[in-house]
């Protein structure tokens, strides 16, 4: 009997064949499919596995369920997946693991591995952006990484389900993202091709998405299944697999996961990537359920250093990088603006790369500074001491992801530089405020506060928000803090639709790294999660920037300038833990790494 003949006798929902030998998809559900009201049997015909939690169960499982079916998923939405099976590349640990309760440095893996006799696995989680770290390319050439879930893998076994995302940066540079999933077992004659990394190409995914993905064995050991839904696309399908000759089924694991996949180095480097965030995070099997935080903590170690770090939560889990930095993602104006220097990116060494200076503007495009004598804009042009006049005065400037934009003296309007030499194009008129980042350009009315997106075109601006107290533009979106401060809220993306994530705050910030706020109160920093209302603190009590401090964030981390200005301090990635990296200042700036 073929694998596709197995797969399609024994398992309790329609099947339809791909062009992948042993892969399946089932047909969309009707549109007035309800899996919070239909019956149990009718749950399973659709190819809904997950049992719907009853009154009694554990909160998280019900939190779980809610998030997945408290919106509709349209039948159109619903995609047909096309696969690459990547001949070669695997996801499984390349070495025998420990017995369970211990924690384990690894080549590959780093998150929690949580032991028992799982059936399922599920997790929330943004996709993390990467770029280049200061380790060198991999043998098989670039930087990879993968974010993933998957069901055994380790305790000795052999093989392992699991499905996620790729984040790679190419030879070139270039960053690529790519879900995928794999059914590895060991290796034989009649494997099907998704033994190994089988990409999805028409499930696009970038950088800050939310990605939904879970995998489970069936109950009778005949296959296995694979779900992904883009929570920010809202496209989604499921996979049902015949299971590779091989597979045991054992369930000793589950897992979630950031990875140098193929074994870590020396094949496989691993790149600098933003927090990666695991929620909803849940596995079940045999009337049980884990998370977590019952887990071991695994953490890559490569080229002799510890290249992550691991935090455990209830149902969360927040991976970080935590290797060496490359110099230039911070640049500080020293006291009385005598100098501009920019941190080299270990310890607490400088460089001196301009004279005085007025004031600093950091960002994606490169750092520029005013004239402290004539308030013209230079800009710096990566080695020391060289800049370039791009500008006369301005009121304020904004370095955003590809150019520099600077409100007129009288904030009359608002100018946008043209690439070359010192010219610039009026791209509106008059603004309050200008707030810049790499989701682009917004500005605030002077009469009425309302908040305005620039759509790329001089002149062509949409009205997205009402007035705030102030604005700070991430890679993906605008955050705002409400006019008295009481609500933190962002921007849901179109119309002037907002999503309110935090309650009261003294100041917001955001970068490559997320978004921090302070209590208006103490000072205390909170760093936000990914889900509204859900933050965790990384400052306060005496550890951290503190009351009144200037705050950047960068790719990579939080840099604090206390009140004062008397030290630079660096977020050490976990916890309350922060590191001196620097001298007195009277500003600091973030800008795009080399």
């Amino acid at each position: 009997m073929s694998i596709q003949q197995s797969a399609r006798i024994r398992v309790p929902y329609e099947l339809v064949p791909t062009a992948l030998a042993g892969a399946f998809i089932s047909p969309a559900p009707p549109d007035d499919f309800d899996p919070n009201t239909v019956s149990p049997a009718a749950l399973i015909k659709q190819g809904f596995l997950w049992r719907r939690p009853q009154q009694g169960d554990d909160p998280v499982l019900r939190t779980a369920w809610e998030r997945a079916f408290s919106r509709r998923w349209r039948a159109e939405d619903r995609l047909v997946p096309e696969f690459e099976p990547q001949v070669g590349k695997t996801h499984q640990l390349k070495r025998a693991t420990p017995a369970a309760g211990i924690d384990v440095n690894d080549n590959a893996w780093a998150g929690s591995v949580v032991p028992g006799n799982w059936t399922g696995v599920i997790g929330y989680w943004a996709i993390p952006a990467v770029t280049e770290p200061l380790q060198s390319q991999g043998t098989r050439g670039g930087w990879d990484s993968s974010s993933w879930v998957g069901i055994d893998g380790a305790f000795d076994s052999d093989d392992v389900l699991q499905a996620g995302v790729e984040q790679a940066i190419d030879v070139n540079g270039n960053a690529h993202y790519t879900a995928w999933y794999e059914w590895f077992a060991p290796i034989q004659s009649d494997s099907p091709p998704y033994v190994f990394q089988t990409n999805i190409p028409n499930f696009p995914v970038c950088p800050g998405q939310t990605i939904y993905c879970s995998v489970l064995y069936l109950s009778d050991h005949s296959a296995g299944q694979v779900s992904f839904a883009n929570e920010t696309t809202g496209l989604h399908f499921s996979i049902t697999l015949a299971p590779p000759p091989g597979a045991t089924f054992n369930g000793s694991s589950a897992e979630w996961i950031m990875e140098a996949p193929d074994g870590g180095e020396p094949a496989t480097s691993l790149p600098i990537f933003t927090p990666l965030t695991f929620t909803n995070a849940i596995c079940c099997g045999q009337g049980a359920a884990g998370n977590p935080s019952a887990g071991d903590i695994y953490n890559i170690v490569g080229f002799g250093t510890v290249l992550t770090s691991v935090t455990l939560g209830l149902d969360s889990m927040t991976i970080d990088y935590a290797g060496p930095l490359p110099a230039g993602d911070v640049c500080a104006l020293s006291p009385g603006g005598e100098a501009v220097w920019q941190y080299d990116g270990s310890g607490a060494s400088w460089t001196q790369i301009g004279g005085p200076a007025g004031e600093i503007f950091g960002g994606d495009y490169g750092l520029v500074a005013t004239s402290p004598s004539t308030g013209d804009l230079w800009r710096y042009l990566g080695t020391p001491q060289e800049w370039e006049l791009i500008g006369s005065p301005g009121a304020t400037f904004v370095v955003t992801g590809d150019t520099v934009v600077g409100l007129s003296p009288d904030r009359s309007a608002v100018w946008q530089y043209d690439g070359t030499g010192a010219s610039w194009t009026q791209i509106r008129g008059p603004a309050a405020e200008i707030f810049g980042g790499g989701y682009g350009l917004v500005a605030t009315d002077p009469v009425t506060g309302d908040l305005w997106r620039y759509l790329g075109t001089p002149q062509e601006w949409e009205l997205i928000g009402s007035p705030g107290a102030t604005f700070v533009v991430t890679g993906d979106t605008v955050v705002g803090l409400s006019p008295g401060g009481q609500a933190v809220w962002q921007y849901d993306g179109s119309g002037a639709s907002w999503t309110q994530i935090g309650g009261p705050a003294g100041a917001i910030w955001g970068g490559g790294y997320g978004l921090v706020a302070a209590s208006p109160l103490t000072g205390d920093l909170w760093r936000y999660l990914g889900t509204p209302q859900e933050w965790e603190q990384i400052g306060g009590h005496g550890l951290g920037p503190g009351l009144g401090a200037v705050i950047v964030v960068t790719d990579d981390t939080v840099i604090g300038l206390p009140s004062g200005g008397q030290v630079v301090l660096r977020y050490d990635g976990s916890g309350m833990s922060w590191t001196q990296i620097g001298s007195p200042a009277d500003a600091i700036v973030a800008v795009r790494p080399g």
